[in-house]
């Protein structure tokens, strides 16, 4: 069962997503790629951002790498968020792997017959939950374990200055 506790927005929790972003993603050196695209948008619910960064590799196809954020009322729903992404439910076909980002944290990997089609990062640090996305651009695309093993980083350094 999920504690919920009463919540509502406080001033504090605005962000400026465009800020947000660029804190975000300032290790985007780390992929090793051109960065063709970028863009930031603050959602609906307080505290809540959207991050997305498109990057060409020289001979590869471009990939995709999308953070999604949101702040809870408490840091321990935060940190519930990734111990319920942990049940069997919730990752059925995906390779779990638990990860020391931030408070907590796990990636999932979705293999299709051997290739990596899409790696995802959920971490949580204080009331802060993150979710980062990584995909190739085109669907027939697959992801090397050194564009996988850079996304850890990449969000590792990231959430380190927020």
């Amino acid at each position: 069962m999920l504690l919920s506790l009463p919540w509502t927005a406080r001033a504090e929790d605005a962000v400026d997503a465009e800020a947000f972003c660029r804190k975000a993603g300032r290790n985007q050196a780390i992929f090793e790629m051109a960065m063709t695209k970028a863009t930031a948008q603050a959602a609906s619910a307080a505290g809540a951002v959207s991050c997305s960064w498109t990057f060409k590799p020289i001979d590869k196809p471009e990939i995709v790498v999308t953070l999604d954020s949101k702040l809870f009322a408490a840091p321990v729903e935060a940190w519930q968020a990734i111990l319920v992404a942990r049940l069997p439910d919730n990752h059925r076909g995906k390779k779990i792997e638990p990860l020391k980002i931030g408070d907590d944290a796990l990636s999932r990997s979705t293999p299709e017959h051997g290739p990596v089609k899409q790696f995802e990062i959920e971490a949580a640090k204080g009331r802060r939950h993150f979710l980062l996305t990584v995909r190739p651009h085109d669907p027939a695309g697959e992801l090397s374990y050194r564009i996988t093993g850079a996304s850890i980083e990449f969000l590792r350094a990231g959430i380190a200055g927020l």
